[in-house]
């Protein structure tokens, strides 16, 4: 397998698994309150081809803050860095993409449901706040953490 294959399979998992957090909250949040199963899942779908607060668009979102991710990991391979530092890189940037998605729809979802009823103008800014803000400040501090830690472990 080539580093480009490589490199894509890992980028497709990384939106896969960002895609995969609303609907999965959803659920979730949904079995947590009480609803049935079949009621969740009548829900899930139902929230799909909603208007406000659908989740393929607040997937998208979420996944925003991987743009900023992919340039920076371009950044340190153009500047000359190793391998196994990127995927170090890689990792640690994604944690807290992943994080404030989950967040994000655990905090808006469990004010939604049972009801599903639309909460007002505030609710629901924070699925742009969360990956347009404190995304990217997680990605910089950890993978600046990660960056730091690595390099105390292996001096040149």
């Amino acid at each position: 397998m080539t580093s480009v294959s490589r490199k894509f399979i890992t980028a497709l998992m990384m939106i896969i698994g960002i895609l995969a957090v609303p609907p999965l909250v959803f659920l979730l949040v949904a079995l947590v309150k009480d609803m049935s199963v079949s009621e969740s899942v009548a829900a899930l779908i139902e929230q799909y081809s909603s208007s406000k607060q659908n989740l393929l668009v607040v997937g998208l979102v979420a996944c925003l803050p991987l743009l900023l991710l992919g340039i920076v990991l371009w950044l340190h391979g153009r500047a000359g860095g190793l391998p196994a530092m990127r995927r170090i890189l890689t990792w640690s940037g994604y944690l807290p993409i992943w994080l404030v998605a989950v967040w994000v729809n655990t905090e808006y979802w469990s004010d939604y449901l049972p009801a599903r009823t639309f909460l007002g103008f505030p609710h629901g800014l924070e699925f742009v706040i969360g990956p347009l803000f404190f995304a990217p400040a997680g990605l910089a501090m950890c993978m600046l953490v990660a960056w730091l830690a690595t390099r105390r472990a292996d001096p040149k």
